[in-house]
């Protein structure tokens, strides 16, 4: 298992103001997930709410204000969290919590191909005005392995492509 602070992976939520997701692993089989301003980003924004999803049940999650026991829905867990915004001088750039399951060790695959939002507020420029608000969604990636698995079907004898011997045809299907 690696230890605390491994990085698993990375990725970016392209906008206004471009937003870097890093999953690191920690204690027990949970995640550290960071959301944070891009490095290289032109304009600065407090992190004022982000959500994702996570392909696995009885998730919890911890921020720094406690535990949260998170509910399941058709996808996954929704992982939700709001935040106050920093102050005009010292702005919310970054934020972590961990993440975790009852029932086993997480990995970087149980964010993949998953949905991701993060809600800015104090949008601007870094000796600016910061009077704007914008929301980024986007999703992270998926494994090389992941699509090939997808992709590779077990049986491709049995794909339908005319009635060519050996498939099954409902001909009342449409009826």
């Amino acid at each position: 298992m690696p230890v605390n602070g491994t990085p698993l992976t990375s990725f970016d939520l392209a906008g206004d103001v471009p937003v870097t997701v890093s999953v690191d692993a920690w204690e027990e089989g949970s995640l550290r997930v960071t959301i944070g301003i891009a490095d290289d980003a032109e304009n600065t924004a407090d992190i004022t709410g982000i959500g994702f999803d996570v392909a696995a049940d009885n998730v919890w999650a911890y921020s720094g204000e406690g535990t949260k026991d998170l509910t399941g829905g058709a996808y996954g867990t929704d992982v939700a969290f709001t935040f106050d915004a920093g102050a005009a001088d010292m702005p919310r750039e970054d934020v972590s919590l961990i993440i975790g399951s009852d029932d086993g060790p997480l990995s970087a695959e149980d964010l993949a191909g998953q949905t991701f939002a993060v809600s800015l507020s104090n949008v601007g420029p870094y000796e600016g005005p910061r009077d704007d608000s914008v929301e980024l969604l986007g999703m992270s990636p998926v494994s090389d392995e992941a699509i090939d698995m997808l992709m590779t079907d077990p049986e491709p004898e049995d794909d339908m492509i005319a009635d060519d011997g050996g498939d099954d045809v409902y001909e009342d299907m449409w009826t």
